[in-house]
């Protein structure tokens, strides 16, 4: 069958032919049901008879589309009509990397430029990032490219980049040895015997041997030298010269085609193109890591260099923040034959060197040059002297690297043992737990503590490194309890109940510090025990609304003499916490710094008393970041800075290692209809979309959450997804969206007066703030459109008009994630009957307040995410995961729970059936949580 504009296959329409991909042909189809353009890989009918072409072509399909990544192709359908087979994806408005690549190339011949003609090294940096991000998560899910080059990613005009045609995918498998494979690779006679693109392939991929994911990484060095320099590493004539070169030659270092290149770049890609796989990167997340460390430097440095005055020599150029290069100044003749780079302000070496050319070049113009060079340096050292901390020490972790010791995605709350040796952490499989020590040397892994339901609060070792103690919340119990466990397993032994963080001991581990909580009267309480856990003596409390946080748990000066512990208020209607020291045998406190903090998860004192590393989000919903802060200064230094979360700190004796939980999110919109999982599919791409939760308006729009500004807006869009338009645009937090029945209102939370609830129109206009307490979160609107039902900053409901007025109670007790009954009687709602009770499915009468009726539900229910009602009133849905997969389930009335769908990847964080039941809108995507190791390297 010929296809031409035109054709129909099944619901898609022909527009017209794009161009060939791997292993098929690509045309733009118009989808007719969903109404949108897509990109339709046909495989020829001539095809079809090559088992292994078909194979592989399948195999493209059923990798790609496990993927769920903004940087990665979205696959839609697997198809077949008419005899043909066919993929329909993600239809993307740009050109390929190459066609990029080749204007760039054009338009620096034509200025004169012909060498290092590579695109601006900023936009290269980001491209490069953004292609290591979606290769880690396609490492994450076991798959390997093959075939990473620059016609296999698309610019789009925004710059966002999409990583395209997995044709050569292959589900990652134990290496299996060839012995004629490197003769097979050379000869290359049998069509796709060798995958891959010669200039691009890694010398394991050129020999013809098993491969994995690290052969990706060097095809991404490739295209980043190329990027950079305008040309590849490694050419020749044929393809025959090009494996010759791949195998047996070192590239040209950047710096012979680019000036002022900087080193972490050049080790960065002289890393990837390491011809032994074993000594390259290991994972595409490593390198991600250190690009993005690479672009936070330059970042940083930038903003050194505008805070610099420029100075202004004796020929009226300006030499601070100026370009490095050589050859000809700009009153030059001769065009530059090298491509020029921004590096470090904070490198003043870099203009030294520049004056030391001009010295060597133009000896008569020493005397000048030297002068020029001191006012260079003595700018530097102004500038420093005004931007350097007065932290009585450097900060910790200036050079470092990460390596990462889980890869499960299931790791929680990590331990380093004081010799920097063994690191022991949580691992999470839906309800159950489990504890597991890891040495650091022989990655090793031994299980500690058998899986169990219940959640691990905080381990803690002890100096000698003997013993590990761990703080759990068992099954059905409301307190916690401390256990000491020999560190590589043995008889748990219980030492105290009623603790509620983790522990920390006195530096003679004759005494440990805790957190209790007494969530009746609202105190938190900072405690002393015994080893043993005798002789329990109150330190310190606090009242509500303030509280001694216990996610980060105190931590015992190395001195002995005082205890830090994070202290949280609100304030403003956002929490608020900050660190305060407390003396062990009495005496004032003392705050540690004025910085305010919208959460802290783990605080660790380095062993000579300088400082402290802390794990703490800055902004509500913003990473949590580590930092130093100096002792007793109270100065505060970044030491990440990127877009995932690292909760909780933990080093080492000797400060040179540094354990923490590495935390990434993604979140799509997906539709499902009937709420079949099969026909489910993605209609955004943007960042954390839904995830702080999204609706159905009555004439069937979506309203949504979304994350892709710095901070989270309310957005609105088609049931497609397409026609997305930004309703919010502070620079505030707005999330959790209802929208009123009669179509009038958004009802949201906003922070940009503290968290309170606003309403505005569907169009965005006319913003009106409804309450003013202390905070107010997760808002519903009553079928009636006439009133919000909202949970306090207490884990109380209430209600207000929604036009404004005073707020009632509707019940007093402990109630989060209200849902009102279509009849706009009842609410559904996670209720607890005493404050240490087990969590419910409560179904209060929205009158009185009253609960109606209370039911278990499984450990796998989420809790945090909202409750939804079936239409006819007679049962309550949430969501359930398990395995990290998570499904809809319905509890009724009366009789067990049911699952509703049947998704088999991902989680889902929110979601909204439509009026008519027949439209499932989700929030999917995947959380990992990780051991990361950071280690000083210098």
């Amino acid at each position: 069958m010929t296809v031409t504009a035109g054709t129909t296959l099944g619901r898609y329409e022909i527009r017209s032919h794009i161009g060939t991909g791997g292993m098929g042909e690509v045309y733009l189809a118009y989808d007719t049901q969903l109404r949108r353009p897509v990109a339709l890989k046909l495989l020829p009918s001539s095809f079809t008879r090559d088992e292994d072409r078909l194979r592989r072509f399948e195999q493209e399909a059923y990798a790609a589309s496990a993927l769920n990544h903004p940087n990665i192709l979205t696959i839609y359908e697997i198809g077949e009509a008419n005899s043909l087979r066919f993929i329909v994806m993600e239809y993307v408005e740009g050109v390929t990397l190459r066609q990029h690549l080749s204007r760039s190339y054009s338009a620096a011949v034509e200025g004169g430029q012909t060498a290092g003609a590579g695109i601006k090294f900023a936009e290269a940096l980001d491209i490069a990032i953004q292609i290591a991000s979606a290769l880690s998560a396609s490492q994450s899910a076991g798959i390997a490219h093959r075939d990473i080059k620059p016609e296999n990613v698309m610019v789009r005009r925004d710059g966002y980049i999409k990583v395209l045609d997995f044709g050569l995918a292959k589900l990652t498998e134990p290496p299996k040895i060839e012995t004629e494979a490197p003769t097979r690779a050379m000869v290359n006679t049998s069509p796709g015997a060798v995958m891959g693109t010669a200039n691009y392939m890694s010398p394991e991929q050129a020999r013809g041997q098993a491969i994995d994911a690290r052969t990706d990484i060097w095809s991404l060095g490739v295209v980043i030298y190329e990027m950079m320099t305008g040309r590849l590493p490694f050419e020749g004539p044929t393809p025959s010269h090009v494996i010759v070169s791949i195998l047996e030659k070192d590239p040209p270092p950047l710096s012979r085609y680019i000036t002022g290149v900087p080193e972490a770049l050049e080790w960065i890609v002289t890393k990837a193109l390491t011809k032994d796989p074993d000594d390259r990167y290991q994972t595409a997340r490593e390198i991600l890591t250190d690009l993005r460390r690479l672009k936070q430097r330059l970042d940083v440095d930038s903003e050194m260099e505008r805070s610099l005055a420029p100075h202004v020599t004796s020929s009226g150029m300006s030499t601070a923040g100026t370009n490095i290069h050589s050859g000809p100044g700009p009153t030059g003749s001769t065009a530059l034959d090298q491509r020029t780079v921004r590096v470090d302000a904070a490198r003043t070496i870099s203009s030294v060197e520049y004056i030391s050319r001009g010295i060597r070049t133009h000896k008569l113009g020493i005397s000048i040059a030297v002068l020029i060079a001191i006012g260079i340096v003595a700018a530097a050292v102004a500038l420093w002297s005004r931007v350097r901390p007065t932290a009585s020490r450097e900060r910790p972790f200036q050079q470092m690297r990460l390596d990462r010791l889980t890869n499960t995605g299931q790791a929680g709350v990590a331990t380093i043992s004081p010799d920097g040796k063994y690191v022991v952490h949580v691992n999470s499989n839906g309800a159950e737990s489990s504890l597991w020590v890891r040495q650091v040397a022989t990655s090793s892994n031994v299980q500690i503590v058998p899986p169990l339901e219940g959640r691990f609060v905080g381990q803690t070792f002890s100096p000698d490194g003997v013993f590990v103690y761990y703080v759990i919340y068992e099954k059905n119990s409301p307190l916690g309890t401390v256990y000491q466990i020999p560190v590589l397993g043995g008889q748990p032994k219980k030492i105290i109940e009623d603790v509620d963080s983790r522990i920390s001991l006195s530096p003679d581990a004759k005494q440990f510090a805790f957190v209790r909580q007494y969530p009746d009267s609202g105190e938190t309480t900072l405690y002393v025990a015994n080893a043993n856990g005798s002789a329990q003596q109150k330190i310190a409390s606090r009242m509500r609304p303030q509280r001694f946080d216990v996610s980060a748990g105190p931590a015992w000066s190395p001195d002995g003499t005082f205890i830090v512990c994070s202290v949280g208020a609100l304030e403003n209607g956002t929490d608020q916490h900050t660190l305060v020291a407390i003396p062990q045998n009495g005496g004032p406190e003392k705050q540690l710094t004025t910085r305010r903090w919208s959460f802290i998860s783990g605080v660790s004192w380095l062993t000579d008393r300088s400082g402290l590393i802390i794990s703490a989000q800055e902004r509500l919903n913003g990473p949590v970041q580590l930092s130093f802060m100096s002792y007793p200064g109270g100065e505060i230094q970044r030491i990440t800075n990127d877009l995932n979360n690292y909760n909780g700190s933990s080093l080492s004796a000797d400060d040179l290692s540094l354990a923490t939980v590495e935390t990434q999110t993604t979140s799509n919109i997906w539709l499902a209809k009937n709420g079949d999982a099969a026909s489910s599919v993605r209609i955004s791409s943007g960042n954390g979309d839904g995830s702080g939760r999204l609706a159905w308006t009555p004439d069937g729009r979506i309203v949504y959450s979304s994350f892709r500004g710095a901070v989270g807006d309310i957005w609105i869009a088609n049931a497609d997804g397409s026609a997305a338009k930004q309703l919010t645009f502070d620079s505030a937090l707005n999330g959790f969206p209802s929208v009123s029945q009669d179509g009038r209102y958004i009802v949201f939370v906003s922070t940009r007066a503290g968290a309170h609830i606003y309403r505005m129109d569907l169009n965005g206009n006319n913003v009106q703030q409804i309450t003013n307490g202390i905070g107010e979160f997760n808002p519903v609107i009553t079928p009636d459109s006439l009133w919000i039902i909202y949970q306090s900053f207490d884990t109380r409901l209430w209600k207000v008009p929604i036009e404004g007025g005073t707020p009632e109670r509707v019940s007093d007790k402990l109630a989060t994630q209200p849902a009102i009954s279509p009849d706009g009687k009842l609410i559904a709602c996670r209720y607890r009957e005493e404050s240490l009770s087990p969590f419910q499915l409560g179904i209060l009468s929205l009158d009185t307040g009253q609960k109606v009726k209370a039911i278990d539900l499984p450990p796998t229910a989420n809790t945090s995410a909202a409750l939804q009602w079936t239409a006819d009133g007679r049962s309550v849905l949430y969501i359930d995961t398990r395995g990290g997969v998570s499904n809809i389930w319905s509890q009724p009335m009366d009789g067990p729970a049911k699952q509703l769908t049947n998704f088999r990847t991902d989680q889902i964080f929110a979601f909204d059936w439509s009026r008519n039941g027949r439209q499932l809108l989700l929030a999917r995507g995947n959380t990992t949580n990780d051991v990361v190791l950071i280690v000083q390297t210098k």
